[in-house]
């Protein structure tokens, strides 16, 4: 009966020590930071073994090891000789890797110091780096005994999983943060060299328009209104062809009227001529008939150049360029107003309208890119030769300039065709590329 009881004793006490070993394993699970841990460590290790004191270490780089908890005290101090001859033990070579216990008298002479001559020190295993993170130290009285040297390694293996749960996940997105930062930094700087140590050439983009080089201007050669036009817009038209014609009843009476005073005032010169050989006073009299004749006869070519210029013909085969024929019949015009244009389609420029806030130091060496949007994908080139000193009010409302580039290279396009044409200037870095808009925008916001 004696040696039941005492199997019973037995196997009691030993599943008290497996249920408080499963709750201390529990409560180490249940610490959510490192500070948590490292106290839970240093202040609850004496439960499973007795000792006096509790260290813990930190390892701050591959060399140096600090001690940054006690137990039953709530920091450190570091001015403590103590402490110091602890770091300075602690960062041994021989410290960093293996397990060690024996005396602590055998190591420096500080046991008057120290409740207990005797200690144990466990590196805490962390998978996540090439080198141990967290360290423990137990100072006892007396020498750990095998099963506590078992239990103590046991006890390292849990709050090695624990910190590396805790911090090993992190240490992790840390290392990935730090490698995209970096990778980030190198592709900035890359970046940014390429930007200041590239070179282009700057450009803008306007509209453009294609005109007809040198074209023939037909103006009204007087003051009147256009009875009807009869070339259609866009059309070709060969020399001497009638184009348009002017209401011309004033200037059919003038010419009539002209040639009535023509015919008047030769009847009187002749009769005037003829009394002259009966009668000589009328010699002063026949001088003044005769210029009042000459001065009628003026008048008759006058009215018959006049009338002959209701018709405007053609001056050479071209393009007749002009917007409207409805619109233009019946419209009133003034002496030299410009009515249409006569061109030859294959002569044509670029008359390019250039923004104010897009204006660039001109290089009249480089050629002009020119897009139409009638061939989007074949481009021509430009020569600039002319642009204007001031700029103008455009059709769309925008203070432009006015710039003319002469056709070089590409099929020679129609007459009234638009698209975009890029302007090129001297080179810049690349950088200044992608912040001159914004420069410049932020200028005229300022009022710089």
């Amino acid at each position: 009966m004696e040696v039941k009881a005492a199997a019973l004793t037995s196997q009691s006490a030993l599943s008290h020590s497996a249920l408080k070993l499963l709750k201390y394993e529990s409560e180490i699970r249940s610490c959510k930071t490192v500070d948590q841990l490292i106290d839970h460590m240093v202040n609850q290790l004496t439960r499973m073994v007795s000792c006096d004191l509790v260290f813990c270490f930190h390892r701050l780089n591959k060399k140096n090891v600090k001690a940054n908890a006690v137990n039953n005290l709530s920091g450190i101090d570091v001015s403590s000789p103590l402490i110091n001859e602890l770091n300075k033990w602690a960062s041994q070579p021989e410290r960093l890797e293996k397990i060690w216990k024996g005396r602590m008298s055998e190591c420096f002479g500080l046991t008057n110091d120290l409740p207990g001559d005797f200690g144990y020190w466990a590196p805490l295993a962390f998978p996540s780096k090439s080198y141990k993170e967290y360290f423990f130290l137990v100072i006892r009285s007396d020498d750990v005994s095998d099963q506590q040297m078992l239990l103590l390694e046991h006890l390292s293996e849990l709050y090695s999983n624990a910190f590396f749960a805790i911090e090993g996940a992190s240490v992790v997105t840390r290392k990935k943060k730090a490698l995209s930062r970096t990778v980030w930094l190198t592709g900035l700087t890359i970046t940014a060299v390429l930007l200041g140590s590239v070179k282009m050439p700057l450009s803008v983009m306007a509209p453009v328009e294609v005109i007809p080089r040198d074209p023939f201007v037909v103006t009204a050669p007087f003051e009147g209104v256009v009875k009807k036009v009869s070339i259609l817009p866009n059309t070709f038209v060969k020399k001497n062809e009638v184009l348009l014609s002017f209401e011309d009843v004033r200037w059919r009476n003038e010419l009539a009227l002209a040639q009535k005073n023509a015919a008047v005032y030769e009847a009187r010169l002749d009769r005037l001529e003829g009394q002259s050989f009966s009668n000589a006073d009328t010699t002063q009299e026949i001088a003044i008939a005769r210029a009042e004749l000459d001065l009628s006869l003026e008048q008759l070519a006058f009215a018959e150049l006049r009338l002959s210029q209701t018709k405007v013909i053609a001056p050479v085969d071209g393009l007749v360029i002009y917007y409207d024929q409805q619109e233009m019949q019946g419209r009133k015009v003034i002496i030299g107003e410009q009515i249409l244009k006569v061109a030859d389609p294959k002569k044509v420029n670029y008359r390019i309208d250039l923004p104010v806030r897009q204006l660039l130091d001109f290089d009249f060496t480089q050629q002009v890119s020119i897009y139409l949007d009638t061939s989007p994908l074949n481009g021509n080139r430009a020569e600039l030769i002319s642009a204007s000193y001031a700029p103008r009010v455009s059709s769309e409302g925008v203070a432009s300039y006015t710039l003319v580039a002469k056709h070089s290279e590409g099929n020679i396009p129609a007459i009234g065709a638009r698209g975009t044409a890029r302007i090129y200037s001297s080179e810049a870095p690349l950088i200044w590329h992608l912040i001159r808009r914004p420069v410049n925008v932020i200028r005229q916001w300022m009022g710089l």
